[in-house]
């Protein structure tokens, strides 16, 4: 990571750290947007998920970029990755839409947000706020003394209704093919199953993902992104018939001993045209 005040020539460090971090064109385009929108002293990272052989060529070569460090950096992971990705979403880097409506001091320290899901429906809660620390350091960015301390405060806990056995049974009846499952449980109205196949591994989202992957995501013909679940829009078929007869029999528009007949087409009062129904039965 390097901040605009620790780093005069930003341009040429990321150049230089290009051969020895084994830069994309990718992540240098990543980086130029984020530190471009970052305030002088925020630290941006130039490289996510550094491999063993980038830290150890850094560190060889450490004395050449002042101003410039390795820095671990809590991030959400999804365990069960494309199992729940529908239902709880991802987070992901805040955009310059988001920006404009976010408490900014709510959000220093981060640039997470919930996107999707979940994850967005309830990052109020989720997020929680961030502390602070107030150090003395010297013109090398080397801390002196230690002034002041504001602990954060963790956002909270949030329990699903979701049973993780029914899930799985629910992912595994549609593997290969194009649909969705929703269970609840009729007494509490409690989601226990929510799955929308094909899925995605939303860890890919997390630290921003690349064109590739996201283009294979978006030009998938089975849309894997698309929540099926609760997106969908899909006519009821015969299984309305029961709903719509309870509710004729509540009402008292037809009873027990009522006969309804079918002759293949269906007749409007208030027009002329008779509209054919197709599979039908007298």
């Amino acid at each position: 990571t390097l901040s605009k005040t620790d780093v005069e020539d930003v341009d040429g460090v990321v150049e230089q750290l290009q051969p020895i971090l084994d830069l994309t064109q990718e992540d240098i385009d990543r980086f130029k947007s984020r530190i471009k929108t970052a305030r002088k002293t925020e630290r941006v990272a130039i490289k996510l998920n550094l491999t063993e052989a980038n830290i150890a060529k850094f560190s060889e070569a450490k004395y050449k970029f002042p101003g410039v460090r390795i820095e671990t950096q809590m991030t959400r992971y999804y365990p069960h990755g494309e199992l729940f990705a529908h239902v709880i979403g991802y987070v992901g880097r805040i955009n310059d839409k988001e920006l404009k409506s976010i408490d900014k001091d709510l959000y220093a320290g981060t640039n997470l947000i919930g996107k999707i899901g979940v994850e967005k429906s309830y990052e109020d809660l989720l997020h929680g706020t961030p502390g602070y620390e107030s150090v003395e350091a010297d013109a090398h960015s080397n801390i002196l003394r230690h002034l002041g301390r504001k602990d954060p405060t963790r956002g909270n806990d949030l329990y699903l209704s979701l049973d993780y056995g029914l899930q799985v049974v629910a992912s595994q009846q549609l593997a290969g093919r194009r649909g969705a499952i929703v269970a609840i449980d009729p007494r509490t109205g409690e989601i226990l199953a929510l799955v929308s196949s094909p899925s995605f591994n939303p860890n890919l989202f997390v630290t921003g993902i690349n064109h590739k992957d996201y283009s294979s995501l978006r030009d998938n013909l089975d849309q894997p992104l698309y929540n099926r679940a609760v997106q969908g829009a899909y006519p009821p078929g015969s299984t309305i018939k029961p709903m719509e007869a309870m509710g004729g029999l509540h009402y008292g528009i037809v009873n027990w001993s009522t006969a309804i007949s079918d002759p293949g087409y269906f007749h409007l009062p208030a027009i002329a045209e008779t509209i054919p129904i197709t599979n039908a039965t007298t």
